[in-house]
């Protein structure tokens, strides 16, 4: 039987709705976040909650609270003028150990947007299965303040492309069933627009080198485009507190 796989990482990303377990080893390991911020018109947090948090996680979460309380944002707008806003804030940490025993804690990225509540994975097409297609599409897909999602555009790539209809169908139904909360604005919902991968392997080896760009970042983590509040704290690269032993 074949290994089929449907790739789509979350995390990384606002898009996360839990806190994740490490992705790789503990010597070498990137946590990823994600917390309900509110921010007042200032710019300050009056408010940080982690979303669904395993409490195997909790290690990390209390470490990093009192730190990223502190970081500055730019809030909203409402009629031209600043507003308390929630948005959702996703951090990927990388955790490696220091000299003392212990972990030290860097923030690797940081962003901030919409969250996805229930991100459904398409399910494979059995014809791309059967025919061992490996695919990747692209979507944008604009959410409405009602939390629901439209196709706008699609990104199809295959190693054999004659079965675009059978994988378009799989992310457009998975797409249909998803849902986000969206940032709010003086208390009102605001629409917004992601750039979602999905990458559809039967061949891992096919889709292991689509997964890692130039850099060697992972083409299969959704990317916002636009958020209606940013953070004004240089984080990347900075160090966030750590973990004794």
């Amino acid at each position: 039987m074949r290994a089929v796989v449907v790739f789509l990482m979350l995390a990384g990303f606002v898009w996360s709705a839990s806190a994740e377990a490490p992705e790789k080893s503990p010597e070498d390991a990137v946590v990823r976040l994600t917390a309900a911020v509110d921010i007042d018109t200032d710019g300050n947090v009056a408010a940080l909650k982690w979303l669904n948090e395993k409490p195997a996680l909790k290690i990390f979460t209390n470490a990093v609270t009192s730190e990223v309380t502190q970081w500055k944002f730019e809030p909203g707008t409402l009629n031209g003028a600043p507003a308390a806003t929630r948005t959702y804030l996703a951090l990927a940490i990388l955790a490696r150990p220091n000299e003392a025993g212990g972990i030290s804690l860097t923030v690797k990225a940081a962003s901030t947007g919409m969250n996805l509540s229930n991100p459904v994975v398409p399910s494979y097409p059995t014809a791309g299965v059967v025919n061992g297609v490996n695919a990747t599409v692209r979507a944008i897909v604009d959410f409405d303040v009602n939390g629901k999602g439209t196709i706008r555009s699609t990104e199809y790539t295959a190693s054999r492309s004659r079965y675009d209809k059978h994988f378009l169908k799989a992310v457009a139904a998975a797409v249909d069933a998803w849902r986000v909360e969206p940032e709010t604005v003086g208390g009102r919902p605001v629409a917004g627009t992601i750039s979602i991968p999905f990458v559809f392997c039967v061949q891992v080896e096919w889709c292991a080198k689509r997964r890692a760009g130039a850099k060697g970042e992972d083409n299969t983590t959704p990317v916002a485009l636009g958020s209606a509040t940013k953070l004004r704290s240089e984080v990347e690269g900075l160090s966030i507190g750590s973990i004794a032993s």
